[in-house]
């Protein structure tokens, strides 16, 4: 099995996916097997997305970030990313929903000097249709078109800056195949599916990637502890911070196959004819 490359300044494994495929889960996951004695707390899951914070790049490039638009930025953020995995713990987590991007002239978001992986965790899209529109508020149609567009972003907004930086999730098919194409860091590739069909056996395969020592009673106790049953009940009592607005809640259903159903016969075959290519290359539906 593919390995992540660990070194002094190369610390960061990366989780990258895009959004609702399954990226918090795993997070827990980690977090559970490699703090046993800590309770879940949903706020304070290792991974969190602390390398697109805007104060941080802000304080450390001595720049408005504001004032620039997402491709101007990478330069910075790639020169960020770099010290952050500085003298960083092996493997230092860092979640991301951006697409692997590399500028005009050669420089990556995720340059491979300070990046040992990336965990990329994929899941069939006719089943994040359904999901993306509960967390984002908007319909069915509207994420489907958000799904097939090249220049989608996250986290921008034309008349203001949030407190996160702007992420180019692109279309769902390339913000997968940017990560699986690229040849600059190791990439261990999760489905959802497989997650659920065996969550063992698949967080047994990260723990290997990122050169962890594997534990199988731990493992067992994270699965149990990271339910999704238990999951969403920690989503309620505990005030999650990444919760959507107006009441609707992150844990929606954590099932696979009812994207059809969901989203109906019409808005999943222009998913399928959208991503047919790269559906068939992880093995979400059969050539033809």
């Amino acid at each position: 099995m593919n390995s992540a490359v660990f070194g002094p300044d190369r610390t960061i494994v990366w989780l990258a996916s895009y959004p609702k495929s399954g990226n918090t889960w795993l997070r827990a996951l980690l977090t559970k097997y490699l703090c046993p004695d800590e309770p879940i707390d949903l706020n304070q899951l290792i991974g969190g997305p602390l390398t697109f914070e805007r104060s941080a790049l802000d304080d450390f490039a001595a720049i408005d970030s504001s004032l620039y638009d997402p491709a101007a930025l990478i330069p910075y953020q790639s020169a960020y990313h770099r010290s952050f995995a500085l003298g960083g713990m092996q493997p230092t987590f860092a979640k991301t929903h951006s697409a692997f991007v590399t500028t005009n002239d050669g420089v990556a978001l995720f340059p491979q000097e300070a990046s040992a992986g990336a965990i990329v965790i994929v899941r069939d899209p006719r089943d994040i249709v359904a999901s993306y529109a509960h967390h984002e508020g908007k319909s069915l149609e509207q994420v489907v078109a958000r799904m097939a567009d090249h220049d989608a972003l996250q986290d921008f907004w034309p008349d203001h800056a949030g407190n996160s930086l702007p992420q180019l999730l692109s279309n769902w098919s390339d913000n997968v195949t940017s990560w699986l194409d690229q040849s600059s860091i190791p990439v261990h590739l999760v489905r959802y599916e497989d997650l659920l069909g065996n969550t063992a056996a698949q967080l047994r395969n990260v723990v290997r990637f990122c050169d962890l020592q594997v534990d199988d009673d731990l493992i067992a106790a994270a699965v149990d502890a990271c339910r999704f049953d238990r999951l969403k009940a920690a989503e309620i009592t505990g005030r999650f911070t990444e919760k959507p607005r107006a009441g609707r809640s992150f844990f929606r259903a954590g099932k696979s196959g009812d994207g059809a159903s969901e989203t109906g016969e019409v808005l999943t075959a222009r998913v399928v004819r959208d991503h047919r290519r790269v559906m068939q290359r992880v093995g979400y539906c059969q050539a033809g």
